[in-house]
């Protein structure tokens, strides 16, 4: 009996590969027939349902510029907000407030 199963799946290998064989035989008349079908009736990709599953693209917010809150005498400025600029940071690293009184724009 194993004997048996051992030679239907052989067979079934064999018609396997055979079908396989032909389907690739088979596969470009039909695809070339396709394409001319396509192009004679002008069908897109979307009306084939091909074109409705496309990556989403995430949409990031403008950032919103910040009007400046203080300038040296050179013209740069600093809005207040993030590292404050070696001219307005004390030893420390972070914004004097004698510096920030002093570079203050008037409004």
């Amino acid at each position: 009996m194993a004997n048996e199963l051992e030679k239907l799946l052989a067979q079934q290998k064999d018609v396997e590969a055979k079908i396989e064989e032909l389907k690739r035989k088979e596969r470009e008349p039909v695809i070339a027939e396709i394409r001319q079908k396509i192009a004679q009736f002008g069908i897109t990709a979307k009306e084939l349902g091909f074109a409705g599953k496309t990556a989403k693209v995430i949409a990031f917010k403008p950032v919103k510029s910040v009007a400046p809150i203080y300038a040296n005498e050179e013209g740069k400025t600093w809005s207040g907000r993030g590292k404050p600029p070696l001219w307005i940071a004390g030893p420390d690293g972070k914004a004097s407030e004698k510096l920030k009184k002093k570079y203050l724009i008037a409004k």
